[in-house]
């Protein structure tokens, strides 16, 4: 199975240190921010599956 590259999945923000996220698929919210490190950004770039837990759905 191929995985998409990172240049083409979600729209992603950044803003200093912090990771937004344009949209969550699953609730619609829009502007959310993750908590993905820096560390885990690079990594998603190198094609390295990363775990996101979308915040505004942990209710």
């Amino acid at each position: 199975m191929d995985f998409l590259p990172f240049s083409h999945t979600w729209p992603y923000e950044l803003q200093g240190k912090d990771i937004y996220v344009e949209a969550c698929p699953y609730c619609g919210k829009e502007h959310v921010l993750t908590h993905m490190k820096q560390k885990e950004l690079k990594l998603a770039k190198e094609h390295f599956k990363v775990r996101l837990v979308m915040p505004c759905c942990m209710v």
